[in-house]
């Protein structure tokens, strides 16, 4: 499991699915153009890309993205 902080795209695959976690939208990237499945989602100025194989105890990717996002502290865009 990876899970970095990017601060600019180095590379944009086509999403096919979103969902929203917390008050943050994370999408699914094609694995069909990429290496496995990736997923990414803004938390400020930052783009976090997440990919790999969810570690115990997480059940899958999902829950541990959910975690993550919580202990990073990552808050929803505010509406301007």
């Amino acid at each position: 499991m990876s899970a970095l902080p990017i601060d600019r795209d180095v590379a944009e695959y086509p999403v096919i699915a979103t969902r929203n976690t917390r008050g943050i939208e994370v999408e699914k990237e094609d694995p069909s153009v990429s290496y496995g499945e990736w997923y990414r989602f803004q938390c400020g100025d930052l783009r976090y890309y997440v990919g790999g194989t969810a570690p115990p105890p997480f059940v899958d990717v999902d829950a541990f993205i959910d975690a993550f996002i919580e202990v990073i502290d990552c808050t929803p865009p505010t509406a301007t």
